[in-house]
């Protein structure tokens, strides 16, 4: 009957916690009182051995502890001595989180079962030391003859198949001892527990104007039967998406992905962790990616002025406009060479200049350059500036052959008519004035 007590006892706590008992296959226990000590008697199945006199440790087997049964009187209940520091190893059938250990004892009046004040649980090298609980019938210094602790989060998160029990304190009326005829574990499984794995992204180079997408996936790598649930959170900056979240609910050796999206907005490298909360832990991703871009340089500044002074009636003057790809990145091909889309002269005086040396679509790697050849032609008779602007379209800041950056400069030419023609005009000129003179003093 009493082990049918315990069965029900036990099935009635994991529903309550969650948490189920977990089969005990064996244990250890150095500086054990052997059995008949004190008139206190139990049983072990492994190998004993004997430290000299009433103690000695037994390792590899089982007995009164974990055969199930809670016993009723002294004679099948294992006596500890404190004064000798005894430990207890005990080995789980299984991985499992462990929530609470309980040591069970008898019930006849005596001064010892019950009085287990406090004892240290290590597990994985984790130690912390717990006050114990009473419960069941009243005996002893904690009002149950039971001793039952409750493991915090340093230790109920981990998973383990092997428990440590050490620096036992009683305060029976013998003090220096305790006793327990079985003890129980209770946990959760390790096949019920997810665990969260997740990947960086390294989006590389990447040509500023253009995008490139990756993928994070959420693996749960628990074992069979656990369930994974959680958050991918945004990015930010120029990973997108900026807003929003994505949900999952993993299955054991299931994932789920969400699709992220770099476009650098200038060169450099750029970074983002994106958050990820799950049942199992809280976890960040990073994303990473580099932007790369060709840069764009003239012999004159864009914007300004190219002015080829005086020029006289049919005289041609021609002047050069050097560019050059001066990205400081690696030559990466498409994604650091620059186009020249298109070269244009328009504006009121724009049949005076003429464009030669380029071809629309010439593509410059890292350090190429070219010279283009822009030429003024004085075919007027009037005396006047003519002006006009060249506009050249390149494909920096853009997709490879896409328009993108666009720079201008000023054309100014000041023309006059030929040397001859001005000549002639200032001899009429004196002669004109000499005449008048002459009229006059007449």
């Amino acid at each position: 009957m009493i082990k049918y007590f315990l069965l029900i006892f036990l099935i009635v706590l994991s529903i309550t916690v969650q948490s189920a008992a977990v089969s005990i296959t064996s244990y250890n226990i150095l500086n054990a009182r052997t059995s008949g000590y004190g008139g206190w008697g139990h049983t072990y199945n492994g190998t004993i051995t004997s430290l000299g006199g009433t103690l000695a440790n037994y390792s590899g087997g089982g007995g009164t502890l974990n055969n199930g049964t809670i016993e009723t009187n002294a004679s099948t209940t294992q006596l500890f001595d404190t004064t000798v520091s005894p430990s207890i190893t005990l080995f789980l059938s299984q991985s499992v989180r462990v929530d609470q250990i309980e040591l069970y004892n008898y019930n006849d009046g005596n001064g010892i079962p019950g009085c287990l004040t406090s004892f240290t649980v290590t597990i994985n090298g984790v130690s912390v030391n717990y006050s114990t609980v009473g419960f069941g019938s009243v005996n002893g210094a904690n009002g149950g003859v039971n001793e039952r602790v409750t493991l915090n989060s340093s230790q109920n998160t981990l998973t383990t198949s092997q428990i440590t029990l050490s620096s036992f304190v009683s305060a029976s009326s013998y003090p220096t001892y305790f006793s327990t005829n079985e003890i129980v574990v209770n946990g959760t499984t390790a096949s019920s527990v997810p665990n969260i794995s997740s990947n960086n992204v390294n989006f590389g180079n990447v040509r500023v104007g253009t995008s490139s997408a990756g993928t994070l996936t959420v693996t749960n790598t628990g074992d069979s039967g656990s369930t994974l649930t959680g958050t991918i959170n945004p990015a930010s900056g120029d990973f997108s998406p900026t807003s929003g979240t994505q949900n999952f609910s993993l299955a054991s050796g299931t994932s789920a992905s969400r699709t992220f999206t770099y476009t650098p907005s200038s060169r450099g490298a750029d970074s983002y962790n994106v958050s990820i909360t799950s049942n199992a832990q809280n976890v960040s991703s990073n994303l990473s990616g580099t932007g790369v871009s060709p840069v764009y340089q003239s012999s004159l500044s864009p914007g300004s002025t190219m002015d080829f002074g005086t020029v006289d009636k049919d005289v041609t003057i021609t002047k050069t406009l050097t560019i050059q790809n001066i990205t400081p990145d690696a030559d990466l091909g498409n994604l650091t060479n620059l186009t020249l889309l298109s070269a244009t002269i328009s504006g009121a005086d724009a049949s005076f200049f003429t464009l030669s040396n380029f071809t629309p679509g010439t593509v410059l790697s890292k350090n190429a350059l070219t010279n283009l050849l822009i030429t003024v032609t004085n075919s007027d008779y009037l005396v006047r500036n003519k002006y006009a602007t060249l506009t050249i379209v390149t494909d920096e800041n853009a997709a490879l052959g896409i328009a993108g950056n666009t720079y201008t400069y000023q054309l100014t030419a000041y023309t006059v008519p030929e040397a001859s023609s001005c000549l002639l005009l200032s001899i009429a000129g004196m002669l004109w004035g000499i005449a008048r003179i002459s009229h006059k003093t007449r």
